[in-house]
């Protein structure tokens, strides 16, 4: 996938050229601040950082630890990034299996990742 901002670019030049009606461009916009992440348990805001500076979260209490750690798995692949927040003490357990890299709070029950 493109930079963003080549890809807002294009869209734009689209637009001014005549290339594209404004629904056209509206549209392709939208498109590329609404990209979501699917897994079996949740639908995930991927698109979220872009918009508010703030990755989605996911909120784990709500969750199995193998959902949360489904979830944070393709978060980590997606966005290069993820947290859960309200983790067990067996979901801190499966994350600090499965992504030895995480960062872990057990006091504030937290779990975080950062690819970069």
């Amino acid at each position: 996938m493109e930079p963003i901002n080549l890809v807002i670019r294009k869209i734009l030049d689209g637009f001014k050229s005549g290339k594209i009606t404004a629904s056209d461009a509206e549209n392709a916009l939208s498109n590329e601040f609404s990209h979501s992440i699917e897994t079996p348990s949740a639908v995930i805001d991927a698109s979220r950082e872009h918009r508010t500076g703030f990755p989605e979260a996911i909120y784990a209490e709500s969750k199995t630890p193998k959902q949360v750690a489904e979830i944070f798995g393709k978060m980590v692949e997606t966005n290069g990034k993820a947290m859960a927040t309200r983790c067990s003490e067996a979901t801190i357990d499966m994350l600090e299996h499965q992504f030895p890299k995480a960062n872990i709070s057990r006091q504030s029950k937290i779990v975080w990742q950062r690819s970069d």
